[in-house]
């Protein structure tokens, strides 16, 4: 589990387990991508009743809610990772890739990135896919994926409902079976 999941207090997250397509890049006998949610402080992330949305709901000031992707593919993605999220606010809910590097991307529904690279460069002007894994390669901060999420927290006002849909990584679109 990752060093910013430990910190959000992931210990008491929720392991609801829904299947994926299988993602590129795996062998036959590879296990499909699928997910779990978590959440914290008052906040919950399920299906919505239609299953084509995940709902993360934030009731409080500490809440946060979120799905973790498992087994996926351990090269960054080529194509950039997307979701839709209609109440976007103040970074939440964001995309976040860890690297073994000790390095992030944090993703956003208006396709922005940020970074924050293992050579202690943070942030910057948003920049595109394309350009912020350039940037990590660039300060010797790539290396393989090591935990992939979307998290909504209360960096947006609360109490908070972000309805999440059209979520997309590495050539697979996410949906409940």
């Amino acid at each position: 589990m990752g060093i910013l999941k430990r910190a959000l207090g992931l210990a008491a997250a929720t392991a609801t387990l829904m299947a994926l397509a299988a993602a590129p890049g795996f062998s036959a006998g590879s296990p499909s991508m699928n997910l779990s949610f978590f959440n914290g402080g008052g906040g919950n992330a399920h299906w919505a009743a239609n299953q084509s949305v995940v709902e993360l709901t934030l009731s409080g000031a500490s809440s946060y809610a979120g799905f973790d992707l498992h087994h996926v593919a351990t090269a960054l993605p080529a194509e950039e990772p997307t979701f839709s999220a209609p109440s976007y606010q103040a970074g939440s809910p964001r995309w976040v890739i860890e690297l073994s590097s000790g390095s992030y991307l944090f993703g956003y529904p208006d396709h922005t990135w940020n970074v924050e690279a293992c050579s202690g460069i943070r942030g910057g002007a948003p920049m595109t896919y394309d350009q912020a894994v350039a940037a990590l390669s660039a300060d010797g901060c790539t290396g393989d994926v090591t935990d992939v999420f979307v998290v909504a927290d209360a960096s947006q006002p609360v109490p908070a409902v972000d309805n999440v849909s059209d979520v997309q990584y590495d050539g697979v679109t996410l949906t409940a079976q």
